[in-house]
């Protein structure tokens, strides 16, 4: 593996991942654009500029598009997150002139058409009202509206209805011209390459690429804790309780926040899944995830069970949690935690497409790539001392949340967030 470096003329960042016995080629181009830098009064625009992209060009229709991409046996896909907006492909090495080129054409020469504009806003409205018709998605939405309350953070990736209502091409324009620049992006690509010929093809590409970003300068929130419950009738409820937590840069806290998640609920051995589900039958489904953010983080649990449950589920996950405030986590647990986390991440450099990623993330949060022996050196160096110390932090009823879907009375909602934040 030959990691390399360097900036185009117009300033935006490039790395290489070579990989001998690759033979694809995974290039990811991100922009340091996403949700949190929204004006107030265009929410979801993030999300829906990087729809929009794909409906056409002024050299190809969407239609075209599509079919470039199959014509190469390749695949072009996008995502938008918090912080970030990024498109990503995987192709042949013979097709990566025309790949690159294509996604140049996106960002370059977006068609930007009114008409195409009104198609996408009702493909958007279909979205937003899916997460609202699924439990699972809108209780873990609701929750850092709860943890965040108006932190651009706390927005929902897809915007709001009204807002997505209002968007036209030139408010699409606008946001491009703010944040679609070089200097507001890095590439990654990985696989089957020589970073030589990389950096000749993307520099082509985008040759006429150019303009400067507006710069935003995000405060990290503040923990605002608050309950979010939605009343619905359906057959079960639907419940999440969070705490505000670490940054990916808050390095040492943020990989103690990790193993705390593998530990709590994060696999099939761990405390939440094995008391909760395993032995007492309560959920189908309870877990926790830890995210980190390049300007915050937060570990939540979240469960789903019948409502005739969700009062015990509440009380034994919140016994499990001050059980692990009184008598910690042992040496064999935390281990056992390491290597999982250790072995993943190992796991994770045998992927083409997952080290394209990986490199991009690391560019935006830490403007740097870091080596995995050093991260796994990171996390070996952790103690029970450590991870009890990031315990005793995230588990306050300062800095914790509750967010619940289902059919659930406004009363009982409160009286099962008080359960959750109960923590000596």
């Amino acid at each position: 593996m030959k990691v390399a470096s360097c900036k185009l003329s117009n300033g935006m960042k490039v790395v290489t991942v070579e990989l001998p016995w690759a033979k694809s080629i995974a290039v990811g181009l991100w922009f340091k654009a996403g949700t949190a830098h929204e004006n107030d009064d265009e929410l979801g625009i993030a999300h829906f500029t990087e729809h929009l992209l794909f409906k056409g060009t002024k050299k190809h229709t969407g239609r075209r598009i599509a079919q470039v991409v199959d014509e190469l046996g390749a695949y072009l896909e996008a995502f938008t997150e918090k912080e970030m907006t990024c498109y990503y492909a995987r192709v042949l090495p013979e097709g990566l002139s025309k790949i690159l080129s294509l996604m140049a054409e996106l960002v370059i020469e977006p068609a930007i058409n009114p008409k195409e504009v009104k198609v996408e806003q009702e493909v958007v409205l279909s979205e937003i009202t899916e997460v609202n018709d699924t439990p699972e998605e809108l209780v873990q939405e609701l929750l850092l509206e709860a943890l965040w309350d108006a932190h651009p953070l706390a927005r929902p990736v897809l915007g709001k209805p009204e807002t997505v209502k209002s968007f036209t091409a030139k408010s699409v324009k606008s946001f491009m011209r703010r944040f679609y620049t070089p200097d507001n992006a890095v590439v990654t690509a990985s696989g089957c390459l020589e970073h030589e010929r990389f950096v000749d093809e993307l520099q082509k590409a985008f040759k006429s690429f150019n303009g400067r970003a507006m710069r935003i300068k995000l405060k990290p929130p503040k923990p605002k804790p608050n309950l979010k419950a939605v009343t619905r009738d359906i057959g079960q409820a639907y419940v999440c309780v969070g705490s505000h937590g670490f940054s990916q840069r808050e390095r040492k806290q943020f990989i103690c926040m990790v193993l705390l998640d593998l530990m709590l609920g994060g696999n099939a051995s761990s405390r939440l899944f094995q008391s909760i589900r395993e032995k007492l039958g309560l959920t189908y489904s309870i877990g926790t995830v830890s995210v980190g953010m390049k300007n915050a983080g937060f570990l939540a649990i979240s469960f789903s069970c019948a409502n005739k449950n969700v009062k015990r589920a509440a009380e034994e996950l919140n016994r499990e949690i001050n059980k692990l405030l009184k008598h910690g986590v042992g040496e064999k647990e935390l281990e056992r935690a390491k290597r999982q986390l250790s072995s993943s991440m190992l796991m994770s450099l045998e992927s083409v497409t997952g080290l394209m990623l990986q490199a991009g993330r690391q560019l935006i949060y830490f403007d740097r790539l870091i080596a995995m022996d050093e991260i796994i050196s990171q996390v070996n160096t952790v103690t029970v001392e450590d991870v009890m110390a990031i315990a005793n932090e995230l588990f306050t009823r300062e800095r914790m949340a509750v967010s619940i879907v289902g059919p659930l009375k406004e009363k009982n909602a409160e009286a099962i967030a008080d359960i959750l934040t109960s923590v000596s």
